[in-house]
């Protein structure tokens, strides 16, 4: 019964993770076939007759794709900066003071959660408007990282919670101050939640489309997702899926190498607590 339910598990994450990787090895393969391949019939997962034509074509004729990459990454990796660096204090002041304005600040984050960030698409857009931040990338940052602060306050928070307030009051009695606490005793407590929490923001801000489509205007300027976008709909286009598939392949790159690199310490996390560590 034991081993009866342990390949009923094993078949239901395998068919799980080959409809989440499916979509993701096609793009891939696509990229490398011929255009008569892909409007073939006959369906294949492996090129038949593998082509560098596509990505020949794209680091040659479109260098726009990777400055918008480049934008997209140097864009993520100042948002993830910004974001971790406010809201960690911020979920630390919420999980150990006591104010009076703790739950309404709280209620705050979590309400924001709740609401698709494109509600603020308009708000937002006049505002960078009247500021003079409209179409440059410190307006879009700013904006990404005013959205993304809130999201990364709420994970970060039950990793402090997780951590015994005796630790800290012993810190108390020997001097140290409520910085030093937070410096040398719960961050390295919490580096593991941190660095996810930081993957998390990275790759949300790397992809995202509806406040850099708002926000950003100028080719140069745009963002990864905005091109693709683009190259869904200009005619020069049309029909060229390997090239599109090309395209979304390079987008898949960052966010990937850096799970790779990261990899040990997601499986930290699930198997250890904050403490335990």
């Amino acid at each position: 019964m034991g081993n009866s339910k342990k390949i009923i598990k094993f078949i239901g994450a395998l068919l799980l993770i080959s409809i989440y990787l499916f979509p993701v090895i096609y793009a891939i393969s696509s990229s490398f076939k011929t255009l008569e391949e892909i409007f073939s019939n006959t369906f294949s997962l492996i090129p038949n007759n593998p082509t560098l034509e596509a990505w020949i074509l794209l680091l040659t004729q479109y260098p726009l794709a990777m400055i918008n990459l480049r934008n997209s990454f140097l864009y993520s990796l100042i948002i993830t900066f910004i974001a971790t660096t406010f809201a960690y204090p911020a979920a630390y002041a919420i999980s150990r003071f006591r104010f009076k304005a703790r739950t309404p600040i709280t209620l705050t984050i979590y309400f924001l959660m709740v609401i698709p960030s494109t509600v603020f698409a308009f708000p937002l857009f006049l505002e960078t408007i009247i500021t003079g931040l409209h179409n440059t990338p410190q307006g879009y940052i700013l904006v990404m990282s005013a959205l993304l602060t809130p999201f990364a306050c709420w994970l970060l928070k039950p990793a402090i919670d997780a951590i015994p307030i005796e630790i800290e009051e012993s810190a108390l009695i020997d001097g140290a101050s409520t910085l030093s606490i937070l410096l040398k005793i719960i961050l390295p407590l919490t580096i593991n939640q941190l660095g996810a929490v930081a993957f998390f923001i990275f790759t949300a801000a790397f992809n995202d489309f509806a406040m850099a489509f708002v926000m950003l205007n100028d080719n140069e300027i745009r963002t990864f997702p905005l091109l693709l976008q683009t190259a869904l709909g200009f005619v020069e286009f049309e029909h060229s899926w390997n090239l599109i598939m090309a395209i979304a392949t390079v987008g898949i790159i960052p966010s990937v190498a850096l799970f790779i690199v990261f990899q040990k310490r997601f499986q930290e996390i699930l198997v250890a607590g904050a403490v335990k560590r």
